[in-house]
């Protein structure tokens, strides 16, 4: 069973709904009732105000989504600028905590060049780990082949490991960067999406200025 989007009880899907962001809501025959008698009265109309004032209480009751009350409250009082502020200042808040959260792109980005300075380092190491041992050997007669087969196969193998690691540390950050701009369009089309719902709740409210009127 759907819930009325205002007082939260259940809802009468035959009423049609309530129109918000450019999509219809259920709401329960008696909160219709209110907004159909809220119509036929003047704007200043004292009962109009008690009829808001029955409906605010509702929604604060059922705690209503802000999206709800800003629609409410601009069918009694018409105050679509204060609405639209309030929504912006709060696409701002949720864009900031979007922009300040870290991104799986990011992530992989950071990681792949920390783990480029350890590479770094380990061939650093390498090659004078196999200096260490095989230029002593190669002092000796008996065990200079060995030394110079650890120098030469330590820097090879060393290089080589040093090669597949930057790879795939290449081939993680290709991926870090596809991702991080995946993250950005998500984010346009949101705040796109975001703004078309404002434009829509706005000529919503216009029609209704106009049917009143």
């Amino acid at each position: 069973m759907e819930r009325c989007c205002i007082c939260g009880h259940d809802a009468d899907l035959n009423l049609g709904g309530l129109l918000i962001n450019g999509r219809t809501v259920p709401i329960c025959a008696d909160c219709a009732g209110i907004l159909d008698k809220a119509e036929e009265l003047d704007q200043n109309a004292p009962e109009r105000k008690e009829l808001h004032a029955q409906l605010q209480a509702k929604m604060k009751n059922s705690n209503a989504g802000h999206v709800v009350i800003a629609t409410v409250n601009r069918i009694f009082t018409n105050e679509d600028s204060q609405d639209i502020q309030m929504l912006n200042e709060r696409e701002q808040i949720e864009h900031q905590q979007e922009t300040e959260a870290v991104s799986p792109g990011s992530s992989i980005e950071s990681l792949c060049s920390f783990l480029s300075v350890f590479a770094v380092i380990l061939l650093i190491a390498g090659i004078v780990l196999s200096l260490l041992i095989g230029v002593p050997l190669t002092q000796l007669q008996m065990t200079r082949a060995n030394g110079w087969g650890v120098i030469i196969g330590g820097i090879i193998g060393t290089m080589l490991t040093f090669a597949m690691i930057m790879l795939v540390l290449s081939v993680a950050s290709a991926i870090g960067r596809i991702n991080a701009k995946l993250d950005d369009t998500n984010d346009q089309l949101a705040a796109t999406n975001k703004h078309l719902a404002r434009i829509a709740s706005m000529l919503s409210a216009e029609n209704r200025k106009q049917k009143k009127s």
